[in-house]
């Protein structure tokens, strides 16, 4: 055989088995890659499940701890938990979203993490502002595998409203009567007249501290419900109801009058 050739066909042999050297140490290190991924995991399946392994994993994987909040919502973790307890059965959780009218006009949107029966469920989010909800309830919904693709928080609309508007309150306008005789009777009734009426209403069940100026605004107030009930009647409706409470009483308010 020539010499030539024969050189030339180991070259090639050796270029040959380098290349087949490379490929081999590429493939080496892919798999120690693979490997070491395989043992993280691995050590991360044997770690105990408490809420510090979730609150990691729910972090690692998009979820993100709401501004003024401490931590993830309990129901990430009551979800979790539940999955957990099934040990290999068939999810039976599931969201409800909708709108929950309430007595006084209002439509709060709900999300409800529920097993069948949302009545026992758990409150993930209420608001009046729908799309706000509805993404809580989406990221559960993924959580549990409900959603294959993760919700994207700028397809919701944080601003849309229920479109509930608070009734304006009726504006009463309150008139001051006139400053008539019979008004300035009852409002200008001086304190030392007023002991005896009450002490009556004591005795009827009234609470009034024993000062002059309490006895006198609590004699003022009762006389003036009667003027603003009865108008001039006042004095005689005001007598009826004194001799009401004497008879009722019997010695013990013979002494009170108007």
């Amino acid at each position: 055989m020539d010499r030539a050739p024969r050189h030339s066909a180991m070259v090639d042999f050796h270029q040959h088995c380098e290349r087949r050297w490379v490929v081999l140490e590429e493939d080496h290190e892919k798999v120690e890659k693979e490997r070491d991924a395989a043992l993280a995991r691995l050590a991360e399946l044997e770690r105990p499940v408490n809420r510090s392994v979730i609150r990691d994993v729910f972090l690692r994987n998009g979820f993100t701890i709401k501004e003024g909040q401490s931590d993830l919502k309990p129901y990430v973790y009551a979800a979790v938990e539940e999955l957990l307890a099934l040990d290999g059965h068939a999810p039976t959780l599931s969201v409800w979203y909708g709108s929950m009218p309430e007595s006084n006009g209002k439509s709060n949107w709900t999300a409800i993490l529920h097993n069948g029966d949302i009545t026992s469920g758990m409150t993930i989010e209420r608001s009046e502002y729908p799309d706000r909800v509805r993404y809580e309830a989406d990221r559960v919904r993924y959580l549990i595998g409900e959603l294959k693709e993760e919700p994207f928080i700028l397809d919701y609309d944080a601003e849309k409203h229920s479109g509930y508007v608070a009734p304006a309150r009726s504006q009463v306008a309150v008139v001051m009567p006139e400053l008539s005789r019979d008004l300035v009777a009852i409002l200008g009734r001086p304190n030392f007249t007023c002991n005896h009426l009450a002490q009556l209403l004591r005795l009827d069940g009234r609470e009034i501290p024993r000062k002059s100026e309490e006895e006198q605004a609590a004699v003022i107030h009762w006389l003036l419900g009667f003027y603003l009930q009865h108008g001039e009647a006042w004095w005689e409706k005001a007598s009826e109801e004194v001799q009401r409470v004497r008879a009722k009483l019997g010695k013990d308010a013979e002494s009170s009058r108007p």
